[in-house]
């Protein structure tokens, strides 16, 4: 039995399924997972194409077939005897008239709206696949296999802004304290900070800055980035790993933790997600801020790198 159109996308679900669940986590382990999924999702999606071509074929060959029968029927039919021949002129119409290409072309089912491709919303928006954090929570969604969590805090002040990215694996529990959520699980944490040009401290260590304001990185642990309004961005080199356990604060109003799901494109979605923050909410040009979410989501990509150290 041939593999059709509909089939086929269907075992492309799967195989992206199975790599969420089992290729979720951020160990060199999960990571294999996936590229193997993606790999095979590539040879599906070849074998779709090749599922269409058959598809048609047939009807070509088909239509080839029934043409050449039916003038093989017809040059018999010349050499029958008189009284046969008559007889088979008054079926030969009717036969002509039914035998169409159409006939043999196999009938499609049409695209439903689940099988379209995502197109992107409003101004060119599309969608991620992430939530809020405290908010799935409550409602126990969030994923036990991984996944990715970025934490945004501002300054109510100027645009001095903390980026937390915090990358997770098999979670043996997740309990609220007060008002914090504490995972008892491996995770790595990446930290950006954005530091307006006028800010009065930018010669203490990050590290050892006000309780709001502290990142725990040295200046030499850090990746710098110049912006063109003069302001700087601080990446960190390594991520900070927890072994045992993390904590992630509960946001102020201002502030925010949104869960992203470990799929395939989970990094290109980090990426668009940070941008915005960085260019809008943190004031930095756009050039610099594409810049500087490509360097943070470079960091979180060897996440697993470090855990196998």
């Amino acid at each position: 039995m041939a593999l059709t159109k509909k089939t086929i996308t269907s075992l492309v679900l799967i195989v992206r399924q199975h790599a969420v669940v089992y290729g979720g986590g951020i160990s060199s382990a999960d990571a294999a997972t996936r590229e193997e999924c993606d790999n095979l999702i590539d040879i599906l999606e070849e074998l779709k194409k090749t599922a269409q071509d058959n598809i048609r074929e047939p009807s070509r060959t088909a239509a080839k077939t029934s043409n050449k029968t039916t003038k093989n029927t017809a040059s018999k039919i010349k050499k029958e005897e008189p009284h046969k021949t008559a007889v088979l002129k008054k079926q030969k119409e009717p036969v002509e008239k039914d035998i169409k290409k159409e006939d043999f072309i196999p009938r499609v089912e049409p695209v439903t709206k689940q099988n379209k491709e995502i197109k992107p919303g409003p101004r060119g928006k599309r969608k991620i696949s992430a939530v809020h954090l405290f908010e799935a929570f409550k409602e126990g969604k969030l994923p036990q296999y991984g996944g990715y969590i970025i934490s945004a805090f501002f300054d109510n002040s100027s645009t001095y802004t903390i980026i937390e990215i915090v990358g997770y694996d098999n979670v043996r529990e997740i309990r609220q304290e007060n008002e914090d959520l504490i995972f008892k699980s491996a995770g790595c944490k990446l930290y950006a900070l954005v530091e307006p040009a006028h800010f009065p401290l930018k010669n203490v260590e990050p590290c050892q800055r006000d309780k709001d304001r502290k990142i725990p990185y040295r200046f030499s642990e850090l990746n710098v980035l110049k912006t063109k309004n003069t302001d700087i961005i601080y990446i960190g080199k390594k991520p900070i790993i927890s072994y045992a356990s993390f904590t992630i604060l509960k946001p102020r109003k201002t502030d925010f933790s949104v869960l992203f799901y470990n799929v395939a494109n989970v990094f290109q979605n980090m990426q668009d997600f940070i941008l915005p923050v960085i260019n809008k909410a943190a004031g930095i040009p756009k050039k610099d801020a594409l810049r500087a979410s490509k360097e943070i989501v470079k960091g979180v990509h060897n996440f697993h790198t470090w855990l196998d150290l």
